[in-house]
C-alpha cells in the first residue's frame, strides 16, 4: 500500500481505502526529483523549493503521466516510469521525449524548463492531495486530519489541505517519512495489539539526547576552547540576542535533540530575519546549498498572526505549514520570505520549549521583531548535530559567528581535538550497550 485513508477512534483505525505499489504519490514526485537531478529520497524538498519559481507549463503533460480522478485517487501511466523493474532510474525514455529534454545532469545549470517542470510537478501533488482530503472530508465529517508519510513533508500541499478541504485541524507527525514509520509501529502494538489506552500526545519534538552543563565544559575544555559560562539564564539570552542582531550566525544547542528531519530550536542555526542578506550569508558561511532553497522562519505563537496570514493561536511547532508572510510584513522579515510570499513557519511556546521561545522573546525585545532565521544545525551532506562534540566540530569549521551551548558562549574558533570526538563517540556507543 502506498496511499490509504481511515477513520480513527479511540485506539483503532477504520480503513477505507488504499492504492497499492506501483502507483504512489511519493513515487511520482521521486520521479520529478530524479528528472530534476536531484538525489531521489534525499532531495524532494528542493523540487518543492525551486516551485515558486517557475510557471505551471506543464501541467497538462503531467495529466499524461498521471490520472487524477474526483475523489483524489490516481493511476500513473507505468509507460513513463523506470521504478517497476530498475534500480538505477526512476523515468523511462518516454518520460524524456513527453517533456522534450533529457534528465538534467547534476553539472548542468538549473534554468527556467526546470523551474517550470518542478512548479508543474507540485502543483499535479498539491491537487491529488487537496482532492483527496476533500474527499475524505466530504465522506467522513471529521474536523481533524492527521497525515504521515513522507509525502506529508510536502508543506505547501499541508497549509492547501487545511485551507481548502473543510478541515479545521490538521497534525503532521515531525517525522512523517519513511523513520516515522517504527514509531506508529510501536504505537501500534502498545495501544492496538496490547490494549493500552491512548495518553501521549505529541505536542514537541524533543525526544533525543542532551547533555548536561558538566558534559558540555568538559567538550570544550578538551578542545581547548576558549567560552564563557553563564549563571544567569537572561544574560545568556540578551547576549546571543544581541550576537543575533549584529548580523552573526548562531548555532544554538540546547536540551534534547529532534525527533525527524527539522531543526526546532534544539540544534539550529539561528539568525536575524530582518536581514536582506542573510540567507546569502549563511549559504556563504555555513550551508553551501542551493541559493532557491528558503530559509524558515520561527515566531512566538501568540504573535504569528502579525507576520503570516494564519488564525491567531494556531499551533505549527513542527515547521509543516506554509502559510502567507503578510504583504506588510514582507520587507520587515525578507529573509524568511521565499519567492512568492511564503513561509515554512514554526510556531514556538514556553511550555514546549522554554528557552528557545525566551531567545526568540529577549531578540523581539531588542529589535521589535520575534522572528528569526532557523535552520539545521549541520553542512550539506552531514546529519544535524547531535552532540557537544559534533557541534564544536561543526563551529570550528564552518563560519558560524558563535557557539550557544547549554549555559556557555564561544566566540573564538580553535582547534578541533578529534582523539576527544571519538573519546565521546566510544563512550555514547557504550552506554547504548549498556542500556
Amino acid at each position: 500500500t502506498t496511499t490509504a485513508w481511515g477513520v480513527g477512534r479511540g485506539c483503532d483505525i477504520e480503513m477505507h481505502a488504499e492504492i497499492r505499489f506501483p502507483h504512489s504519490v511519493g513515487l511520482l514526485f521521486s520521479a520529478i526529483t530524479a528528472y530534476l537531478g536531484f538525489r531521489v529520497n534525499d532531495a524532494e524538498w528542493k523540487v518543492m523549493g525551486l516551485a515558486p519559481y517557475g510557471r505551471p507549463r506543464y501541467v497538462d503533460k503531467f495529466r499524461q503521466v498521471v490520472d487524477i480522478r474526483d475523489d483524489g485517487s490516481f493511476r500513473l501511466d507505468l509507460d513513463y516510469f523506470a521504478h517497476t523493474y530498475s534500480t538505477d532510474s526512476m523515468i523511462s525514455r518516454r518520460w524524456e521525449e513527453l517533456f522534450g529534454r533529457p534528465r538534467r545532469s547534476r553539472e548542468t545549470e538549473l534554468d527556467e524548463f526546470h523551474n517550470d517542470i518542478a512548479h508543474s510537478g507540485q502543483k499535479i501533488v498539491e491537487e491529488i492531495m487537496v482532492k483527496m482530503a476533500g474527499h475524505v472530508h466530504k465522506e467522513t465529517g471529521m474536523r481533524a486530519l492527521c497525515v504521515a508519510g513522507g509525502v506529508g513533508l510536502n508543506c505547501v500541499a499541508n497549509w492547501r489541505m487545511l485551507q481548502e478541504t473543510g478541515f479545521e485541524d490538521i497534525f503532521i507527525q515531525p517525522a512523517a517519512g519513511d523513520s516515522g514509520g517504527a514509531l506508529g509501529t510501536a504505537f501500534y502494538i502498545y495501544n492496538t495489539v496490547l490494549g493500552h489506552d491512548r495518553e501521549f500526545e505529541m505536542r514537541h519534538a524533543y525526544w533525543g539526547p542532551s547533555f548536561t552543563d558538566e558534559e558540555i565544559v568538559a567538550t570544550l575544555k578538551r578542545n581547548g576552547a576558549r567560552f564563557e559560562a553563564f549563571d544567569d539564564e537572561e544574560a545568556l539570552l540578551d547576549t546571543t540576542a544581541e550576537i543575533i542582531d549584529e548580523g552573526k550566525v548562531v548555532g544554538w544547542f540546547q536540551g534534547r535533540l529532534e525527533f525527524g528531519p527539522r531543526a526546532l530550536g534544539a540544534r539550529s542555526l539561528v539568525a536575524d530575519a530582518r536581514n536582506p542578506k542573510m540567507k546569502d550569508i549563511i549559504n556563504a558561511k555555513v550551508k553551501f546549498r542551493e541559493a532557491f532553497r528558503p530559509f524558515a522562519p520561527s515566531v512566538l505563537k501568540e504573535r504569528a498572526h502579525e507576520y503570516f496570514e494564519m488564525p491567531e493561536g494556531m499551533d505549527a511547532p513542527f515547521m509543516l505549514l506554509v502559510p502567507r508572510v503578510r504583504p506588510e510584513m514582507h520587507a520587515v522579515i525578507p529573509a524568511v520570505t521565499h519567492q512568492d510570499g511564503t513561509g515554512r513557519v514554526q510556531t514556538v511556546t514556553e511550555a514546549d520549549n522554554g528557552r528557545y521561545y525566551r531567545l526568540i522573546r529577549a531578540f523581539g525585545r531588542r529589535t521589535g521583531v520575534p522572528v528569526v532565521i532557523n535552520t539545521s544545525f549541520n553542512v550539506r551532506g552531514e546529519p544535524i548535530v547531535c552532540t557537544p562534540q559534533d557541534a564544536y566540530h561543526t563551529f570550528v569549521n564552518t563560519g558560524i559567528d558563535a557557539l550557544v551551548m547549554g549555559n556557555c558562549v564561544v566566540t573564538e574558533k580553535g582547534k578541533v581535538d578529534f582523539n576527544a570526538g571519538m573519546r565521546r563517540s566510544v563512550e555514547l556507543e557504550a552506554g547504548s550497550l549498556m542500556r
